[in-house]
């Protein structure tokens, strides 16, 4: 059985989707159709997906200065073209940045992808320093074969130390929705064999080499004894800068990398972020299809809908009390508030609509997948979450 937490209430007419926007997609670009003419082809992949798909705004930076920045929950910015620390756009510096800088102060929440993560240093959150490598198209179809993607432990290296414990994030809400694999290696401290878990989100055949290694080996550690073979380099990291280190690089098998974070408010930063920049973190695979596309999607709506994004402006507010848990094939309500029931796909398309829904809702002809739903209780208050089934 898995819980959901429904968040908070405010009014809607029964039946009907509001048409608010709570998601922006910012580009260097002018529009979406200069994007598409001109831009990295992950990027414009990331664009169409986002706008075409899950709902929402294009954001121009040409434009943020005379926009009203608070309608957003949540701003979206992918950098994903060739060294993209080096040549860091400089569309985003100057009045574009403190205008971001002023909607994170103020408790908007940030999707950062890829090379994108430079904000949070540029922006003051964080003064951690990044590495990158970029190889584009490096990798021919017939010599990449295994798919690439973060795993969810910290110190896998140290899986069978007498004394070192593994730090598992594989319950993170992240990860709800993908795809696993379970993988084997003998690259641990005494050359046995352990096991670890992975979310391939890009498969076989050519990709580019976009690296960006989160380094928590830094300054901050510096008074640590030991190197990567010391847990407390992940959690005085944490510690730090309140943020939630979710998963490491395959290759990292450490306490010193990680590729997915989730950034809590600290200080003057009132906002969340979500950074991700893991190397299979690519929305256009170079050489045909992906077969682990559905995987970037899933990462990606999930990290959007916690930051407050919703598909198509559905709302999406905040309450303690649980409304619902999952049980296989139906919805059970678990507040005797409820009343009625809207269930929408992630494409805003209501699918079924409850008046006087009672304390079951079945769901058996619903495919496998993540869905939203929209509670309203006798008062007319109204919440929306997203389940899967």
């Amino acid at each position: 059985m898995k819980k959901v937490i429904i968040f908070g209430f405010f009014i809607l007419s029964v039946c009907v989707v509001n048409a608010q926007s709570k998601a922006a997609f910012l580009s260097t670009f002018e529009s979406i159709s200069d994007l598409r003419a001109n831009g990295d082809d992950d990027e414009v992949a990331a664009a169409n997906w986002f706008i075409d798909e899950f709902g929402g705004d294009f954001l121009s930076t040409k434009d943020v200065e005379t926009t009203d920045l608070s309608q957003y929950n949540v701003i979206w910015l992918a950098i994903e073209r060739p060294w993209g620390f080096t040549n860091f756009p400089i569309e985003l510096g100057g009045n574009v940045q403190n205008a971001i800088t002023e909607f994170y102060k103020n408790g908007g929440n940030l999707l950062l992808t890829n090379y994108a993560v430079k904000y949070l240093a540029d922006m003051g959150r964080c003064n951690n320093s990044f590495s990158e490598l970029w190889e584009d198209g490096s990798n021919v179809p017939d010599d990449n074969l295994v798919a690439w993607g973060p795993i969810s432990t910290f110190g896998r290296f140290f899986a069978n130390h007498p004394t070192k414990q593994v730090i598992d994030r594989s319950n993170d809400r992240l990860f709800d929705g993908l795809i696993s694999e379970v993988r084997v290696t003998t690259e641990t401290w005494d050359l046995s064999e352990t096991t670890y878990l992975i979310y391939p989100l890009i498969g076989a055949g050519q990709k580019e080499v976009h690296r960006v290694t989160w380094t928590m080996d830094c300054d901050l550690n510096a008074g640590i004894d030991g190197g990567i073979d010391n847990p407390d380099f992940l959690t005085l990291f944490e510690e730090a800068y309140n943020v939630e280190a979710v998963a490491a690089y395959e290759y990292a098998l450490g306490y010193h990398r990680m590729s997915i974070a989730r950034w809590w408010p600290q200080g003057e930063f009132q906002g969340k972020a979500i950074t991700i920049m893991d190397t299979g973190y690519e929305w256009n695979q170079n050489s045909g299809e992906n077969m682990y596309q559905s995987n970037i999607e899933w990462l990606t709506i999930n990290a959007l809908t916690e930051l407050g994004g919703l598909p198509n402006g559905l709302d999406n507010t905040i309450s303690a009390k649980p409304a619902f848990v999952i049980e296989k094939d139906r919805i059970v309500i678990t507040d005797d508030r409820i009343q009625a029931a809207e269930i929408f796909n992630l494409n805003g398309q209501m699918l079924n609509c409850l008046n006087n829904v009672g304390t079951v809702i079945d769901i058996t002809g619903l495919n496998q997948g993540l869905y939203l739903i929209r509670l309203t209780t006798k008062d007319g208050e109204k919440a929306t979450a997203k389940f899967i089934k």
